[in-house]
């Protein structure tokens, strides 16, 4: 499964904001154009950081003025003052692009398709990987990092600021770290909080008892909250919980019927189970995410199953022996 990036990186963001800053200027010439052209096709990422720096020089007349960086005085000799004011302008417009890229996160939604993954680098320098089916809204301001997960799962490796907090909001519960990485995952009725590293707190959105707040500081540790239940701790294999990362489903002795639920949520093709018998199976091993076919195939041989294709779907029937 590939991943793809869904902000181009700082450093291309800041070259394709001096070719912008370069097209606006007085001096703009042919050599200019064919440099541009030759930027562009150098990859795909080229085009979008150019796409991305475009956009935002033309939103550029809608930031109040107070935001807008000042350019540096130009102490130069006479005879060099035009180069200079073209680099004082890419600069300018440079640090422009970084002010008007956190406003777009303030109010910014992401999202991922049914199989897709992506990865975020916020200016802070965290960064999001967001595994399949997955929305989450970016709200930074001065006083803390506020992501919201409205669905689906996230890793968050959070870059380490002890005076900005990094909040993270998914179902009635928020998960604080100053510095750490950690995986959640907000399904229908549960939701897990999985720690990689460092330390986080789990806390209620509006919190009925002074004790709501758990402190997790065990990497591997998993919380998981369902409806009308008590929060359940276990110890998890990170590589495991990380899995998905790899393009990775990794099941542990998983009813059959979770399982397909699991492998269903990489894919539009849905797996279903026409057995009751066989709901009783357990599966345990490494699948490759998305590939609801291979699995059947992999399960039927196994158990002396049936697979059939319908349109749309693959359908796991029989009386399953070994």
């Amino acid at each position: 499964m590939t991943e793809r990036t869904n902000t181009p990186s700082a450093p291309l963001r800041r070259e394709a904001a001096v070719w912008i800053a370069r097209l606006h200027s007085p001096e703009r010439n042919a050599s200019v154009d064919a440099g541009l052209r030759d930027w562009l096709n150098e990859s795909p990422e080229h085009r979008a950081a150019f796409e991305k720096a475009n956009e935002l020089w033309e939103s550029a007349s809608r930031v109040p003025a107070s935001l807008v960086p000042r350019s540096p005085p130009i102490r130069h000799r006479i005879s060099r003052a035009s180069n200079f004011m073209k680099l004082a302008f890419a600069m300018t417009f440079v640090a422009l692009v970084g002010t008007l890229s956190v406003l777009m996160y303030r109010d910014g939604s992401v999202s991922t398709d049914v199989g897709e993954q992506r990865i975020l680098t916020l200016e802070d320098g965290s960064r999001i990987s967001l595994n399949t089916a997955t929305r989450l809204t970016i709200d930074y301001d001065r006083h803390a990092r506020r992501v919201r997960l409205t669905a689906g799962e996230a890793l968050f490796e959070v870059a380490k600021r002890a005076d900005w907090p990094f909040v993270v909001t998914a179902s009635d519960r928020t998960i604080t770290a100053l510095g750490t990485a950690f995986v959640v995952r907000r399904d229908q009725q549960d939701l897990a909080v999985t720690l990689v590293e460092g330390k986080i707190a789990v806390d209620v959105v509006r919190p009925v008892a002074p004790a709501a707040v758990l402190k997790i500081a065990t990497p591997g540790q998993r919380v998981t909250y369902s409806a009308g239940a008590s929060a359940r701790v276990e110890q998890l294999n990170i590589d495991h919980a990380t899995a998905w990362k790899r393009g990775q489903v990794v099941l542990e002795s998983t009813p059959l019927s979770d399982a397909i639920a699991e492998m269903n949520r990489y894919s539009t093709l849905r797996l279903s189970l026409d057995s009751e018998p066989a709901d009783h199976v357990r599966i345990s091993g490494v699948f490759r995410a998305g590939d609801s076919l291979l699995f059947a195939r992999a399960i039927a041989e196994t158990y002396h199953l049936t697979v059939s294709e319908q349109e749309g779907a693959i359908v796991l029937s029989g009386v399953p022996s070994l």
